[in-house]
């Protein structure tokens, strides 16, 4: 949904930002379990899992090389990891997931981490 509404790549990285930081937010138990368990699915499920994840950062990847300076490939993609990771990791903090505006304050922090702008 998000990918098909925006007009530029930075629009779509703030989109999917918001829209998986209100995720990880309001689901914190799928979160863990998709953090620790994944790994411990019988196959193929594993594969499809691991696979759906890799498609998932493919495309946050191939979006912010479209903004420089952002065009090393492996750059981008740590940048990637280490947001969606912030995302995650925050989200599973009971005090900071629950705190006021704690949804826009991540997603803010990982805007600017990833020097997209509103």
């Amino acid at each position: 949904e998000v990918l098909s509404t925006a007009a530029t790549p930075a629009a779509a990285l703030l989109g999917l930002t918001d829209s998986y930081t209100r995720f990880a937010a309001t689901h914190p138990d799928l979160g863990a379990i998709l953090l620790t368990e994944i790994r411990n699915l019988a196959e193929p499920y594993r594969d499809d899992a691991l696979a759906a994840q890799r498609d998932y950062i493919d495309e946050w990847t191939h979006l912010l090389q479209q903004i420089p300076p952002h065009t090393d490939p492996v750059r981008a993609r740590l940048e990637v990891h280490a947001s969606l990771m912030l995302i995650n990791v925050t989200t599973q903090v009971h005090r900071l997931r629950t705190a006021t505006n704690s949804v826009e304050a991540i997603g803010g922090v990982v805007t600017y981490l990833l020097g997209v702008t509103r």
